[in-house]
């Protein structure tokens, strides 16, 4: 799974970024609001961890430029500011935490998990409800069912786990081409390894 952490102190930073690789995350770390835009343009996070006092442009741009663009990443925000007029103005404007400094390293991965969670539970919501069947749910995530091996087949329960990366990132693509009405992409390869397929239960 693939964060972007928004972080100025070197530090904090550092600190953070390595917690996270630890934990088994793919990070990319910038330091300023004018590059975290950049980020967000061309690559798609599963979670964006956010400061809010950063140069060149402050992180509460930055987070209502997200959901002005309707990208739905989950957002934390990670500050010291800790006036309860502050914590409002962050989730008011999109955020789905928000987590004061000096925070818990475990207790920031724990609330990333739960985040991802309920991103992958509300994407599959979502797409139950705009694709016809689950078949054609599974050709635009690229697994057509005569791909699938019977024994290989692993089956996704939204209630108690996440999707694999490469899906959720292929379903998120889809849905999005789906409501604006577009062509979809065409589906990825498999990869000669690749001898896991997976096909979705809806609970």
């Amino acid at each position: 799974m693939r964060l972007l952490l928004v972080e100025d102190d070197r530090m904090i930073g550092e600190s953070v970024q390595k917690g996270l690789r630890q934990d088994g995350f793919s990070v990319d770390w910038v330091q300023d609001g004018s590059s975290a835009e950049l980020a967000l343009e061309t690559e798609r996070y599963d979670c964006v961890l956010l400061d809010l006092g950063l140069p060149r442009k402050d992180g509460m741009e930055v987070l209502r430029g997200m959901r002005t663009k309707r990208d739905a990443a989950p957002v934390v925000v990670i500050t010291a500011r800790d006036a309860v007029p502050d914590r409002i103005k962050g989730l008011d404007a999109g955020a789905d935490d928000y987590l004061i400094k000096p925070f818990d390293l475990g207790e920031l991965l724990a609330r990333i998990r739960a985040l991802i969670r309920r991103s992958d539970v509300l994407l599959l919501t979502s797409i139950k409800h705009s694709a016809a069947t689950v078949t054609e749910v599974i050709a635009a995530a690229g697994m057509l069912k005569d791909d699938i091996e019977p024994p290989a087949v692993r089956w996704f329960n939204a209630k108690t786990a996440t999707l694999p990366e490469q899906m959720r990132r292929e379903l998120g693509v889809w849905l999005e081409v789906m409501r604006n009405g577009s062509t979809p992409p065409p589906r990825s390869k498999p990869r000669a390894d690749d001898t896991i397929r997976t096909q979705l239960a809806f609970a």
